[in-house]
């Protein structure tokens, strides 16, 4: 009975999470569209950047912009829908020019922003996710009870499962949720009453129903919950269930533990709610909101006493304080957060739970080596967090790795005894930064054989954040079976066949040319020098003519790839407000980063206005629904 009351009330509660008009009921002048500019920054990268540039200026013959003649709305609306791109103008309708001429018109013309403009990020409302919402509830109760566990399985979308689109409430969800609440409140008011998190929350005696004592006990706990201050409008509800449940049970800690139970149950605590307020145009983030945004970047925890009080007195939109709070966030030991989650997804470790090593060709394969290897990357990975001298471009070109002797002796790294993982130096090895894990090489092949094909793209969109092209229609995408009865031939021998085709040699040429440099790893990321009693062929050249011959220097040219930095800040962006980022933007941002370190990468996002700023109304930033990903 108190529990469906709870529910109506906390979920009736949800419409004060949005603004309010102004006082005179007035509208301020809209100067841009952000929305479609934002939208247009993506169309122009999917569509224009080949042969404009990022910034109009062309990359192939005659592919520069003369804004200068169209500085007005309408004719470059009509100019892109009619003429581009050049290969398919069909492929670019009216609402697609519309988006694109924004973004032309807003970073391009002297009249709008400069070349220089970040476009904010921004998504709708993010749910905790499951691993969010246990680390919440450890800091806000104190417990070791890890609830979410039991929650249905969160979707993923742009890589990540912070985006959300996707991250739904369902009736077998919120079941989950009232299960939760009860055991995370049971297990609080269990605890002996000078204990400390206890005190923090019951900072009165409410034994005797005293109404004063109760709202001073909601507003205590509420802004921990909330992670903000409650006002009385939303105090009021539940201390008139308080006195509801007491009158009728006698029982104020009965009484408190459902109100607690409400506040949880809340959308305001599973949700990141975040204001617009009567603002139309991007404006900084609420001080609240941006103590949150820190902490579940780097964290994937509610803020501390230090942010929460940083946010009381107006500080957390002060770039020096910002990036002390970055520095700071980042040498806790709660940042490990960022490598299990970030890290994971961004190096997409969650490749291996698909993992299938056919026994017939790699019977040498255990299960456990899936679990060795994802330990091995997050704990390079988690190196590269912990200190600030390593640089993301050393992500790929590394020296050194994190083995136990299991692992070790998979890989032939010989002298290292134990369970314990230990670091260990790679020359000589051929393996060399993440090109070297288990888990790349293993999650990128294919049952019975590797696949130059997924490694390419692993590395071109992944790591590069470049947009390999869809295949044909009616194109078999996979190799020829083997001929029992022919010459043997390696992999890479089959894929020049395959090549031959006229559909596939132009998708291929530059997926191809990265995957090949893995060749001298098998299916299970095991060494091999032959394939078939025939020696492997790992040399290749890059589309821009750069040559290698094994993986190790295809790390090295990979490493100074201008892409690469860029990324991953549109990949820490995706991550962090749930939705992809302009890549030109997050190429902007890169500039400004000295030494490309992930503390000094990080630090400069949240100092930029991807990360300090919230654009209004925009609720996705794909013009359709994003894909569900498992």
């Amino acid at each position: 009975m108190y529990m469906r009351l709870l529910i109506v009330i906390t979920f009736l509660l949800l419409a004060a999470c949005g603004g309010q008009p102004d006082g005179e009921g007035n509208t301020p002048e809209l100067k841009l569209d952000w929305p479609q500019a934002r939208l247009g920054a993506e169309l122009w990268h999917e569509q224009c950047f080949l042969c404009h540039g990022f910034e109009g200026e062309g990359r192939v013959k005659n592919g520069e912009i003369d804004m200068d003649r169209y500085s007005e709305r309408e004719p470059l609306v009509n100019l892109i829908e009619l003429t581009m791109p050049s290969m398919d103008a069909s492929a670019c309708d009216r609402s697609c020019a519309e988006k694109i001429a924004e973004y032309m018109l807003a970073g391009f013309t002297t009249g709008g922003a400069s070349a220089n403009q970040v476009i904010p990020a921004s998504g709708p409302m993010q749910r905790l996710n499951r691993y969010q919402y246990n680390r919440t509830v450890r800091d806000l109760f104190d417990t070791k009870l890890t609830p979410a566990d039991e929650f249905p399985a969160d979707s993923r979308a742009y890589g990540y499962d912070t985006a959300g689109a996707v991250l739904l409430v369902d009736d077998q969800y919120l079941e989950a949720l009232e299960k939760a609440a009860t055991q995370l409140t049971d297990d609080f008011f269990s605890k002996p009453a000078q204990d400390a998190i206890r005190k923090r929350y019951l900072v009165c005696n409410f034994d005797n129903g005293d109404s004063n004592c109760v709202e001073k006990i909601i507003a205590t706990f509420g802004l921990y919950a909330w992670r903000r201050p409650l006002n009385a409008n939303e105090i009021k509800p539940y201390a008139d269930f308080f006195k509801q449940v007491f009158i009728a049970e006698n029982d104020a800690q009965f009484a408190m533990q459902l109100v607690f139970q409400g506040l949880i149950l809340s959308p305001n605590f599973m949700f990141r709610v975040e204001s617009d307020g009567n603002e139309i145009e991007a404006h900084p983030v609420g001080q609240y909101e941006m103590a949150s945004r820190l902490s579940y970047l780097i964290w994937s925890s509610m803020p501390d006493e230090e942010l929460f009080d940083l946010a009381a007195q107006g500080k957390l939109q002060q770039p020096e304080v910002l990036a002390a709070q970055v520095d700071r966030l980042f040498t806790s030991p709660k940042a490990i957060a960022f490598t299990e989650q970030f890290g994971a997804q961004y190096l997409v470790l969650h490749g291996l739970d698909s993992a299938n090593p056919s026994p017939e060709v790699y019977p040498m394969w255990q299960d456990e080596l899936a679990a060795l290897m994802r330990k091995e990357t997050l704990l390079f990975f988690q190196e590269f967090v912990s200190r600030n001298d390593l640089t993301i471009n050393q992500l790929l070109s590394a020296p050194f790795s994190f083995v136990n002797e299991t692992l070790a002796d998979y890989y032939e790294i010989p002298g290292i005894v134990g369970d314990e993982f230990t670091k260990v130096d790679l020359s000589g090895s051929g393996r060399v930064g993440v090109f070297g894990h288990g888990s790349f090489l293993t999650s990128t092949s294919i049952s019975n054989r590797t696949s130059p094909v997924a490694r390419g793209m692993w590395v071109l969109e992944q790591l590069l954040c470049t947009k390999t092209p869809e295949p044909p229609d009616n194109v078999m995408t996979d190799l020829q079976p083997i001929d029992p009865n022919a010459e043997p031939k390696t992999t890479r021998e089959r894929l020049e066949q395959h090549r031959a085709d006229p559909n596939c040699r132009d998708c291929h040429r530059a997926i191809d040319s990265v995957g090949i440099g893995f060749e001298n790893f098998d299916g299970i990321g095991r060494y091999r020098a032959d394939e078939f009693g025939m020696p492997v062929d790992s040399a290749a050249v890059l589309p821009d003519g750069r040559a290698f011959t094994n993986a190790v220097e295809l790390a090295e040219l990979l490493s100074t790839d201008e892409r690469l930095l860029g990324c991953f800040i549109n990949q820490v962006s995706t991550y962090a407000t749930g939705s992809p980022s302009g890549l030109e933007s997050t190429r902007i941002v890169g500039k400004r980063v000295d030494t490309p370190t992930i503390r000094n990468t990080v630090r400069e996002f949240v100092l930029s206005d991807l990360f300090r700023l919230r654009v209004p109304g925009l609720q996705s930033a794909s013009s359709s629904s994003p894909e569900v990903q498992p």
